[in-house]
C-alpha cells in the first residue's frame, strides 16, 4: 500500500526542535514511520506544515497533499500521527476528506500515543 505521511506543528518554536518524544516533528515522523513500516506499507512521501494552525484548512502542505491525493491514483492512505494534527474537529476533518473518498480509495488512519485507531471506528 502506498501512503503519504502529514505531519504539522502550531509554533516555529515546536518546528525548530528535535525532539523524538511528544508532538515534535521528528515524534511524529518517528511514530507514523514505525506505524508504516509496521503495516507493510510503503512512504512515497511526507508533508509538514511547520508552524501552522489546525483552525484553518489553508495551510500549504496541506492543500498540496490534498492535491496530490486527489490526482495521484496510485496513493491509497494518508498517515497522521492524531487527528489533530490534521483537523482540531471532526465536521473540519470530514470535509478535507471528502473529496478524497470521491476520487480514490484514499483513507486517513489515524495514530494516538498508546493506541492505533483507524478513522471508520470513529
Amino acid at each position: 500500500m502506498n501512503c503519504l505521511i502529514y505531519l504539522r506543528v502550531s509554533t516555529k518554536e515546536q518546528a525548530q526542535t528535535n525532539e523524538t518524544e511528544g508532538y515534535s516533528i521528528a515524534a511524529q515522523r518517528k511514530a507514523c514511520t514505525k506505524h508504516v513500516q509496521e503495516k507493510g506499507w510503503t512512504i512515497i512521501d511526507e508533508y509538514t506544515d511547520r508552524g501552522e494552525s489546525a483552525r484553518s484548512a489553508h495551510r500549504p502542505q496541506l492543500q498540496d497533499m490534498l492535491k496530490r491525493v486527489k490526482e495521484d491514483k496510485s496513493i491509497n492512505a494518508v498517515v497522521v500521527h492524531k487527528i489533530d494534527r490534521l483537523a482540531r474537529n471532526l465536521k473540519t476533518m470530514l470535509r478535507l476528506r471528502q473529496p478524497c473518498r470521491k476520487q480514490t480509495a484514499v483513507w486517513f488512519q489515524l495514530l494516538k500515543i498508546s493506541k492505533i485507531q483507524p478513522l471508520e471506528n470513529y
